[in-house]
């Protein structure tokens, strides 16, 4: 399909039918998933899709719709829908598309072998992990999920204000659980990691070793006394208060509804020194990196918190012309079929130069979380408070498991008690941290 010529004519259609503006995103996928159990194919299954979406403007009436039949008849009936139901949408003059501004960034996203690669090879490479995962220890009783999903997706967008993008991506994400069983008790440990190239999949048995030894940390794990101590999270269990805690409350559109506890805050010092907070479209071969985003607006690397001090916050173009201000490269659909939405591409907290085991030396008595359990985090009120599971620290040294206990603070509290970060990023999702330190939370157990 010549991707250009078919944006266009929708386009040109759309002008004549009546729209100021007009926006095109052309979305074209094959998606391959399978999963392994008892070293037998479990499940395999193969789709593809195509389709767009046009956003069509009329003096500031915006309308979305969508269309899998790229015919000429039926594109026509599609423009002649919006147009019809513009007429029934309220004007808001915040309605826009992305201007044109220079050349789009180019990345190398795409695996060309990935196509070529037979699936009885990945079939086998999702074998080896359960198979070495059984092996590793005798309380590792079960692989309950090893999975595995590739897309291969061409992404357009065009508008009438002459942006034109196209990229050809992959992505594969890879997924094992495991279940320990020890005395009666259950724990699963998992190990998760999403990339464009399928040479970069980690090493079948390291995904095996670092999923059965999850499981085997947490088991035992009993509740504590309700104590107010020092609490280190692992990279494993720090996703959540970036995800739920930071990049909610950095969201344009929250932050103009005054429905972020970092509202009016843009400048104010909110963390610890040692917290530098990075949402990068731009990084090479991160796994949320684009050369634009789902709005045709080039990406960027933003620097949300800086030392300490809030810099900025996120915006698509509609939450941008409200606030007057720019677009920030962070809107997204998951499907041709959405409108876009604000998402972070690779949000992480900038790495220390601590060891993990020289953070944890530090501390006489603590909490090491491992694995947070819920979805405890309030980007409005401030408030965390999750469930988690890890080991209790003493005089410096991993002790007894920990388990069915909730940690709670203040983001506020939390964010400017990190006393110290590691040096142990590692990027396996769109979300990542080193391991970190916060001086003083709540443990609230027996």
């Amino acid at each position: 399909m010549d991707y250009k010529k078919i944006a266009n004519k929708i386009l040109i259609l759309s002008k004549k039918a009546g729209a100021d503006k007009a926006e095109v995103f052309i979305q074209k996928t094959k998606q391959t998933s399978m999963s392994v159990s008892e070293l037998k194919l479990e499940y395999s299954n193969q789709a593809n899709t195509i389709g767009y979406g046009l956003t069509f403007i009329n003096k500031g009436k915006k309308v979305f719709v969508d269309s899998s039949d790229f015919s000429i008849s039926s594109i026509r009936d599609v423009i002649n829908r919006a147009k019809h139901l513009s007429k029934y949408v309220e004007e808001d003059p915040y309605n826009d598309i992305a201007k044109r501004k220079g050349r789009l960034n180019d990345y190398a996203l795409f695996d060309p072998l990935l196509v070529k690669i037979p699936l009885e090879k990945k079939i086998y490479y999702l074998k080896q992990i359960e198979k070495n995962a059984l092996k590793y220890d005798k309380r590792i009783k079960k692989a309950s999920w090893i999975g595995y999903h590739e897309n291969i997706e061409d992404r357009v967008i065009a508008n009438t204000n002459g942006v034109f993008g196209y990229y050809k991506t992959s992505n594969i994400q890879l997924w094992a659980n495991v279940l320990a069983e020890s005395n009666g008790e259950k724990q699963e440990g998992e190990y998760g990691q999403k990339t464009h190239f399928f040479k970069k999949l980690t090493d079948p048995l390291d995904v095996a070793n670092k999923a059965s030894s999850m499981a085997l940390i947490l088991i035992g794990g009993t509740r504590v006394p309700s104590t107010n101590v020092p609490v280190v999270f692992d990279p494993y269990a720090s996703w959540s208060l970036l995800r739920f805690g930071i990049f909610e409350a950095v969201i344009g559109l929250n932050i103009l509804q005054k429905s972020s506890f970092l509202a009016g805050r843009l400048g104010d010092k909110i963390a610890s020194e040692l917290v530098t907070i990075i949402d990068d479209g731009t990084m090479p071969g991160g796994v949320a990196t684009a050369p634009f985003d789902d709005e045709g607006v080039k990406t960027q690397k933003n620097i949300i918190v800086d030392k300490g001090v809030l810099k900025m916050f996120l915006y698509n173009i509609y939450s941008a012309n409200k606030a007057k201000t720019q677009p920030t490269g962070n809107a997204s659909r998951d499907s041709y079929k959405e409108m876009p939405r604000l998402k972070s591409r690779n949000l992480y907290l900038a790495k220390g130069s601590s060891t993990p085991e020289q953070i944890i030396s530090k501390v006489k008595n603590g909490f090491w979380v491992k694995n947070t359990i819920g979805f405890g985090v309030d980007s409005v009120t401030g408030s965390y408070s999750i469930g988690a599971a890890g080991r209790w620290i003493k005089n410096g040294k991993l002790g007894k498991p920990v388990s069915g206990v909730t940690i709670a603070s203040s983001l506020d509290d939390l964010l400017m008690g990190i006393d110290a970060v590691g040096n142990d990023l590692e990027f396996r999702f769109e979300t990542a941290a080193p391991t970190f330190r916060v001086s003083n939370m709540t443990v609230s157990g027996t």
